[in-house]
């Protein structure tokens, strides 16, 4: 048996295919533990909608990603937890798969997969296979990398006594998960599926989305927090810019991250369209420009090699 939490803020628009891609996995004993963290649109309306023993749901006012998750995890029953975001799919053998992974490895306490990015629509943008051994994962991780994750966070899957050993995610701050990692990477080793068991969705109203200068600020409060440093005033005023940031301008790091991601997967035109979103969104910003120099020099290299 396995423990699945998900915590659920506003999603109203995914929600549902998010519980049902749960729902149809080919393992099916699990207790799917449901936090409605204070949202104010139709989500728990659609969460009661499903009439399954597995679910719990529990709702109350909102008090953030870090502590739904805790909360979760000090109710969950098994020794295995999964998690699940309330925006991604996890295709139906996801679980079975890593269930069999982590009883074949047993010195390893957590488990990501594959995915594939998808947009707000659902369409395919690139399937991304994140390293798969302990030894480079590692290198993901501050102070080597603190830009990104080792894992697609919604994907993994975790044993509780490791969890509980780390302290669980870091409350009220914004790199939560990157920093829980950082503490496992000392009690137990890392692995990733080399297979696509995920659908991960970029939308406009991720925390994730922000300028490149944020993102570099963001990585060194990330290796102060780690080294046990306090914040300065400078520190926490940021944190506060991280926490409200304007939806035209998340808005805009969406198109700009797509137009990147587009742009890697090879699908040009795509990206091309996504950096002029971003340039509607605001046209002072350079990186919509970046995208569409990007796309040109691509082109123009590729005609170049042609001619020759």
């Amino acid at each position: 048996m396995i423990s699945i939490v998900m915590s659920v803020y506003n999603t109203e628009k995914y929600i549902y295919n998010a519980i049902e891609s749960i729902l149809n996995q080919t393992f099916r004993d699990f207790e799917f533990i449901i936090i409605n963290d204070g949202s104010t649109d139709n989500s728990l309306e659609i969460i009661k909608s499903f009439n399954d023993p597995r679910i719990k749901i529990i709702s109350r006012e909102n008090r953030g990603l870090a502590y739904s998750l805790n909360e979760g995890i000090r109710l969950a029953q098994c020794d295995l937890i999964a998690r699940m975001d309330p925006d991604d799919i996890s295709l139906p053998s996801r679980l079975q798969k890593q269930i069999e992974y982590l009883e074949k490895n047993p010195d390893v306490g957590i488990v990501g997969t594959g995915a594939m990015i998808i947009n707000e629509e659902g369409e395919e943008i690139a399937p991304v296979i994140l390293p798969l051994d302990h030894e480079n994962l590692l290198n993901w991780l501050p102070p080597r990398k603190a830009k990104s994750s080792p894992f697609f966070h919604g994907s993994v899957v975790y044993r509780k006594e490791f969890i509980l050993k780390a302290g669980g995610y870091a409350e009220g701050y914004h790199f939560e998960d990157i920093v829980l990692w950082g503490k496992l990477s000392k009690l137990t080793r890392f692995a990733n599926l080399p297979e696509i068991l995920y659908q991960f969705r970029v939308n406009r109203d991720a925390r994730t989305n922000m300028s490149p200068s944020f993102i570099e600020k963001r990585e060194k409060l990330i290796n102060k927090y780690i080294e046990g440093k306090k914040f300065d005033e400078g520190d926490i005023n940021f944190m506060k810019k991280l926490e409200n940031i304007p939806l035209r301008t998340r808005k805009y790091y969406y198109h700009y991250k797509l137009g990147n991601l587009y742009f890697d997967a090879g699908k040009c035109r795509k990206s091309i369209v996504e950096g002029m979103n971003a340039w509607l969104r605001n046209p002072i910003l350079p990186y919509s420009y970046k995208i569409m120099l990007k796309n040109i020099l691509s082109n123009f290299q590729k005609s170049f090699s042609i001619s020759l």
